[in-house]
């Protein structure tokens, strides 16, 4: 099932997917992942106009889809030139997450110094995989305490995925994504793209 979440007002279609507003001032997109049912088989995240570019997936596929982003500079200097205010955030959750799971310590460190991200905090992932996933994410951003604003749990979670699909190193692969004019509905560009 494709769920398709967004904070805009403006209703997007996509075939059948189903629809999720979402208003969380701090969580952003992800704050509405509590409303997937959790018995579904396959869950595909789109986020509002932004849609992944997916191949025919069959019901027995246990790959991940997800786009990719090179990064002129390493990940962490980039996060921070973005995000700059939530550079602190960044490293506090981090620092959190190696402290109650140490072997994430390599992984966060490669992550950091390596060039590739996987943005947008959209995927297509086995259902099983979806709700492993959202746990800890779920469990990462509530070690430390996320300001009422900005959607940074957003901002922080699609780092994150790349920390955790990473450090599990699940089957997966890039795809690009499509990104459509909020008022036409044309086509705006085809890219990875970076948030």
């Amino acid at each position: 099932m494709i769920y398709i979440i967004h904070t805009d007002g403006v209703r997007y279609l996509y075939g059948d997917a189903k629809v999720i507003h979402n208003n969380d001032t701090t969580y952003g997109d992800i704050g509405a992942y509590h409303r997937i049912p959790v018995t579904t088989d396959r869950i595909t995240i789109f986020q509002g106009r932004r849609h992944l570019n997916l191949p025919e997936i069959s019901a027995s596929d246990d790959k991940i889809y997800h786009t990719v982003h090179n990064t002129a500079t390493d990940f962490f200097t980039q996060w921070c030139n973005c995000h700059p205010k939530y550079k602190d955030l960044l490293l506090k959750v981090e620092q959190r997450i190696v402290e109650k799971m140490p072997e994430y310590a390599s992984t966060i460190r490669d992550v950091n110094e390596g060039n590739e991200i996987y943005p947008h905090n959209m995927y297509s992932m086995p259902g099983a995989l979806f709700r492993k996933y959202a746990a800890w994410l779920d469990w990462a951003l509530h070690l430390i305490e996320l300001p009422h604003q900005d959607k940074v749990g957003s901002l922080l979670a699609e780092r994150l995925f790349t920390i955790w699909l990473k450090h599990h190193n699940y089957p997966h692969v890039a795809v690009t994504a499509t990104c459509y004019d909020k008022v036409t509905g044309e086509v705006i560009n085809t890219t990875d793209g970076i948030t």
